[in-house]
Protein backbone atom coordinates (compact mmCIF):
# COMPACT_ATOMS: atom_id res chain seq x y z
CA UNK A 1 0.00 0.00 0.00
CA UNK A 2 1.44 3.39 -1.02
CA UNK A 3 2.01 6.13 1.56
CA UNK A 4 0.22 9.36 0.66
CA UNK A 5 2.06 12.71 0.86
CA UNK A 6 1.60 15.73 3.10
CA UNK A 7 -0.11 18.82 1.63
CA UNK A 8 -1.10 22.24 2.95
CA UNK A 9 -4.46 22.79 1.25
CA UNK A 10 -5.39 26.28 2.52
CA UNK A 11 -4.82 28.73 5.37
CA UNK A 12 -6.43 31.81 6.86
CA UNK A 13 -8.15 33.34 9.89
CA UNK A 14 -5.64 31.68 12.22
CA UNK A 15 -6.19 28.16 10.86
CA UNK A 16 -4.65 25.78 8.34
CA UNK A 17 -6.28 22.99 6.36
CA UNK A 18 -3.85 20.11 5.79
CA UNK A 19 -3.90 16.70 4.23
CA UNK A 20 -1.92 14.44 6.53
CA UNK A 21 -1.57 11.52 4.20
CA UNK A 22 -5.13 10.33 3.76
CA UNK A 23 -6.65 12.47 6.54
CA UNK A 24 -7.86 16.08 6.20
CA UNK A 25 -7.38 18.15 9.38
CA UNK A 26 -8.12 21.73 10.46
CA UNK A 27 -5.82 23.17 13.16
CA UNK A 28 -4.30 26.41 14.44
CA UNK A 29 -1.92 28.58 12.40
CA UNK A 30 -1.42 31.79 14.37
CA UNK A 31 0.44 33.61 11.57
CA UNK A 32 -2.32 33.07 8.99
CA UNK A 33 -3.90 36.52 9.33
CA UNK A 34 -5.45 36.57 5.85
CA UNK A 35 -8.70 35.18 4.46
CA UNK A 36 -8.89 31.52 3.38
CA UNK A 37 -8.87 30.95 -0.36
CA UNK A 38 -11.36 28.07 -0.21
CA UNK A 39 -15.04 28.20 0.64
CA UNK A 40 -16.27 27.21 4.15
CA UNK A 41 -17.90 24.05 2.76
CA UNK A 42 -14.48 22.83 1.63
CA UNK A 43 -13.01 23.44 5.08
CA UNK A 44 -16.00 21.61 6.56
CA UNK A 45 -14.74 18.42 4.88
CA UNK A 46 -11.97 18.15 7.49
CA UNK A 47 -12.14 14.87 9.37
CA UNK A 48 -10.55 16.34 12.51
CA UNK A 49 -10.72 19.85 14.04
CA UNK A 50 -8.38 20.93 16.84
CA UNK A 51 -9.68 23.05 19.72
CA UNK A 52 -7.10 24.82 21.91
CA UNK A 53 -7.85 25.51 25.55
CA UNK A 54 -6.74 28.48 27.66
CA UNK A 55 -3.84 26.55 29.19
CA UNK A 56 -2.24 25.82 25.79
CA UNK A 57 -3.42 22.22 25.45
CA UNK A 58 -6.57 21.16 23.74
CA UNK A 59 -8.42 18.31 22.08
CA UNK A 60 -9.44 17.01 18.67
CA UNK A 61 -13.04 16.90 17.50
CA UNK A 62 -13.36 13.92 15.14
CA UNK A 63 -16.15 13.74 12.58
CA UNK A 64 -15.53 10.02 12.10
CA UNK A 65 -13.32 7.45 13.86
CA UNK A 66 -9.67 7.60 12.80
CA UNK A 67 -6.82 5.16 13.21
CA UNK A 68 -4.67 5.86 16.25
CA UNK A 69 -1.76 6.48 13.87
CA UNK A 70 -0.91 6.27 10.19
CA UNK A 71 1.94 7.09 7.82
CA UNK A 72 2.58 9.90 5.35
CA UNK A 73 5.51 10.97 3.18
CA UNK A 74 7.11 14.40 3.14
CA UNK A 75 10.28 14.93 1.15
CA UNK A 76 12.21 11.64 1.16
CA UNK A 77 11.04 10.63 4.65
CA UNK A 78 7.99 8.70 5.84
CA UNK A 79 6.50 9.79 9.17
CA UNK A 80 4.20 8.04 11.59
CA UNK A 81 1.39 10.51 12.25
CA UNK A 82 -0.61 10.70 15.46
CA UNK A 83 -2.89 13.52 16.58
CA UNK A 84 -1.79 14.77 20.01
CA UNK A 85 -3.85 16.88 22.45
CA UNK A 86 -1.58 19.89 21.82
CA UNK A 87 -2.49 19.88 18.13
CA UNK A 88 0.80 18.39 16.95
CA UNK A 89 0.96 15.37 14.68
CA UNK A 90 4.62 14.27 14.56
CA UNK A 91 5.56 16.39 11.54
CA UNK A 92 6.73 20.01 11.14
CA UNK A 93 6.79 20.31 7.34
CA UNK A 94 8.35 23.79 7.35
CA UNK A 95 11.76 22.27 8.18
CA UNK A 96 12.05 20.27 4.96
CA UNK A 97 13.88 22.99 3.02
CA UNK A 98 16.46 23.57 5.76
CA UNK A 99 17.09 19.86 6.21
CA UNK A 100 17.67 19.52 2.47
CA UNK A 101 20.30 22.27 2.64
CA UNK A 102 22.06 20.61 5.59
CA UNK A 103 22.06 17.27 3.76
CA UNK A 104 23.71 18.96 0.75
CA UNK A 105 26.46 20.37 3.00
CA UNK A 106 27.15 16.90 4.39
CA UNK A 107 27.10 15.25 0.99
CA UNK A 108 29.54 17.84 -0.42
CA UNK A 109 32.33 16.99 1.99
CA UNK A 110 35.56 15.61 0.46
CA UNK A 111 35.47 11.98 -0.61
CA UNK A 112 37.09 9.71 1.93
CA UNK A 113 36.72 12.16 4.82
CA UNK A 114 35.52 10.91 8.20
CA UNK A 115 31.77 10.94 8.85
CA UNK A 116 30.86 14.19 10.63
CA UNK A 117 29.52 13.92 14.17
CA UNK A 118 26.30 15.96 14.43
CA UNK A 119 24.51 16.84 17.68
CA UNK A 120 20.76 17.29 17.18
CA UNK A 121 19.07 18.87 20.22
CA UNK A 122 15.28 19.10 20.72
CA UNK A 123 15.19 16.56 17.90
CA UNK A 124 11.48 15.61 18.18
CA UNK A 125 10.30 12.72 15.98
CA UNK A 126 13.48 12.35 13.98
CA UNK A 127 12.86 13.83 10.54
CA UNK A 128 15.99 15.96 10.69
CA UNK A 129 17.99 13.19 12.32
CA UNK A 130 17.14 10.79 9.50
CA UNK A 131 18.02 13.36 6.82
CA UNK A 132 21.41 14.00 8.45
CA UNK A 133 22.18 10.31 8.97
CA UNK A 134 21.15 9.41 5.42
CA UNK A 135 23.56 12.12 4.20
CA UNK A 136 26.45 10.38 5.96
CA UNK A 137 26.58 11.88 9.45
CA UNK A 138 26.85 10.11 12.79
CA UNK A 139 23.98 11.74 14.67
CA UNK A 140 23.30 12.07 18.39
CA UNK A 141 19.53 12.61 18.69
CA UNK A 142 18.53 14.26 21.97
CA UNK A 143 15.00 14.92 23.25
CA UNK A 144 13.73 15.10 26.82
CA UNK A 145 10.53 13.09 26.20
CA UNK A 146 10.94 9.32 26.24
CA UNK A 147 7.80 8.79 24.18
CA UNK A 148 8.99 11.22 21.51
CA UNK A 149 12.37 9.48 21.21
CA UNK A 150 10.56 6.16 20.84
CA UNK A 151 8.42 7.76 18.12
CA UNK A 152 11.61 8.88 16.34
CA UNK A 153 12.99 5.34 16.52
CA UNK A 154 9.78 4.03 14.98
CA UNK A 155 10.20 6.55 12.16
CA UNK A 156 13.73 5.26 11.62
CA UNK A 157 12.43 1.69 11.41
CA UNK A 158 9.65 2.77 9.04
CA UNK A 159 12.26 4.25 6.71
CA UNK A 160 14.51 1.20 6.76
CA UNK A 161 17.05 3.28 8.67
CA UNK A 162 17.25 1.47 12.00
CA UNK A 163 20.89 0.53 11.34
CA UNK A 164 22.09 4.05 10.57
CA UNK A 165 24.67 5.50 13.02
CA UNK A 166 22.25 7.28 15.36
CA UNK A 167 22.46 7.52 19.15
CA UNK A 168 19.02 7.94 20.72
CA UNK A 169 19.24 9.97 23.96
CA UNK A 170 16.41 10.81 26.40
CA UNK A 171 17.78 13.79 28.31
CA UNK A 172 17.45 17.50 28.94
CA UNK A 173 19.43 19.32 26.24
CA UNK A 174 21.48 21.49 28.59
CA UNK A 175 22.28 18.60 30.91
CA UNK A 176 23.38 16.44 27.98
CA UNK A 177 25.71 19.14 26.68
CA UNK A 178 27.19 19.59 30.15
CA UNK A 179 27.88 15.86 30.38
CA UNK A 180 29.44 15.74 26.93
CA UNK A 181 31.73 18.61 27.90
CA UNK A 182 32.88 16.73 31.00
CA UNK A 183 33.52 13.64 28.87
CA UNK A 184 35.60 15.70 26.43
CA UNK A 185 33.34 14.91 23.49
CA UNK A 186 33.55 16.97 20.30
CA UNK A 187 31.03 17.44 17.48
CA UNK A 188 31.50 18.70 13.94
CA UNK A 189 28.04 20.30 13.64
CA UNK A 190 25.01 21.29 15.70
CA UNK A 191 21.28 21.45 14.94
CA UNK A 192 18.70 22.68 17.46
CA UNK A 193 15.03 23.65 17.35
CA UNK A 194 14.16 24.69 20.91
CA UNK A 195 10.58 25.26 22.10
CA UNK A 196 9.42 28.49 23.69
CA UNK A 197 8.66 26.69 26.97
CA UNK A 198 9.20 23.15 28.14
CA UNK A 199 10.42 20.69 30.74
CA UNK A 200 13.51 18.51 30.64
CA UNK A 201 13.62 14.78 31.32
CA UNK A 202 14.08 15.55 35.02
CA UNK A 203 11.48 18.32 35.12
CA UNK A 204 14.00 21.10 34.44
CA UNK A 205 12.21 24.26 33.26
CA UNK A 206 13.07 25.67 29.84
CA UNK A 207 12.34 29.27 28.84
CA UNK A 208 13.90 30.18 25.53
CA UNK A 209 14.52 33.82 26.41
CA UNK A 210 16.47 32.78 29.53
CA UNK A 211 18.15 29.54 28.54
CA UNK A 212 18.94 29.66 24.81
CA UNK A 213 22.03 31.90 24.94
CA UNK A 214 23.65 29.97 27.86
CA UNK A 215 22.99 26.72 25.98
CA UNK A 216 24.62 28.05 22.81
CA UNK A 217 27.63 29.23 24.84
CA UNK A 218 28.01 25.77 26.33
CA UNK A 219 27.56 24.09 22.95
CA UNK A 220 30.53 26.08 21.67
CA UNK A 221 32.73 24.16 24.08
CA UNK A 222 31.84 20.78 22.58
CA UNK A 223 32.13 21.81 18.93
CA UNK A 224 35.32 21.58 16.92
CA UNK A 225 37.12 24.89 16.37
CA UNK A 226 35.63 25.32 12.91
CA UNK A 227 32.24 23.52 12.88
CA UNK A 228 30.73 22.41 9.59
CA UNK A 229 27.49 24.19 10.49
CA UNK A 230 25.34 25.37 13.38
CA UNK A 231 21.64 25.50 12.50
CA UNK A 232 19.18 27.20 14.88
CA UNK A 233 15.44 27.32 14.28
CA UNK A 234 12.45 28.13 16.48
CA UNK A 235 8.77 28.99 16.28
CA UNK A 236 8.78 31.50 19.14
CA UNK A 237 6.93 34.75 18.27
CA UNK A 238 9.32 37.69 18.35
CA UNK A 239 12.45 35.57 17.95
CA UNK A 240 13.12 36.87 14.45
CA UNK A 241 15.68 35.64 11.91
CA UNK A 242 17.94 38.59 12.70
CA UNK A 243 17.85 37.85 16.43
CA UNK A 244 18.81 34.24 15.76
CA UNK A 245 21.60 35.38 13.46
CA UNK A 246 22.92 37.77 16.13
CA UNK A 247 22.97 34.96 18.70
CA UNK A 248 24.98 32.71 16.37
CA UNK A 249 27.37 35.55 15.51
CA UNK A 250 27.93 36.23 19.20
CA UNK A 251 28.60 32.60 20.05
CA UNK A 252 30.23 31.25 16.88
CA UNK A 253 30.89 34.26 14.64
CA UNK A 254 34.62 33.61 14.32
CA UNK A 255 33.89 30.19 12.83
CA UNK A 256 32.16 31.08 9.56
CA UNK A 257 29.41 33.05 7.87
CA UNK A 258 25.84 33.42 9.16
CA UNK A 259 22.67 33.55 7.06
CA UNK A 260 19.05 33.61 8.20
CA UNK A 261 15.49 33.49 6.94
CA UNK A 262 11.92 32.42 7.54
CA UNK A 263 10.46 28.94 7.67
CA UNK A 264 7.35 28.40 5.59
CA UNK A 265 5.14 25.82 3.89
CA UNK A 266 3.84 26.26 0.35
CA UNK A 267 0.13 25.81 -0.16
CA UNK A 268 -0.69 23.01 -2.58
CA UNK A 269 -1.55 25.34 -5.47
CA UNK A 270 1.83 27.06 -5.13
CA UNK A 271 0.39 30.58 -4.90
CA UNK A 272 0.80 31.33 -1.18
CA UNK A 273 3.25 30.55 1.60
CA UNK A 274 2.35 30.02 5.26
CA UNK A 275 5.13 31.35 7.55
CA UNK A 276 6.02 29.07 10.45
CA UNK A 277 8.99 30.33 12.45
CA UNK A 278 12.49 31.21 11.32
CA UNK A 279 16.08 29.98 11.20
CA UNK A 280 19.70 31.12 11.23
CA UNK A 281 22.70 29.07 10.13
CA UNK A 282 26.44 29.41 10.49
CA UNK A 283 28.48 27.60 7.85
CA UNK A 284 32.19 26.97 7.79
CA UNK A 285 33.98 29.50 5.60
CA UNK A 286 35.17 27.59 2.53
CA UNK A 287 37.58 30.31 1.40
CA UNK A 288 41.30 29.37 1.46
Amino acid sequence: MSVLPYALIDSGQGRKLERLGGVLVDRQASQAWWKPALAPKQWAMAQAFHHRDERGGGHWELKAPLSESWWLKHGPIQYRIQLTPFGHCGLFPEHEGAWSELAKILEARPEGSAAPRVLHLFAYTGGGTLRLAKAGAHVTHVDSAKGIVQWARENAEGNGAAELPIRWIVEDATRWVEREEKRGQQYDALVLDPPSFGRGAGGEPWKIEEHLLPLLDRCRRILVQSPLFVHLSAHTPGLTPLIKARLLEECFGDSGSVTCGELWVNEADGRRKLPAGSWARLERDSRP
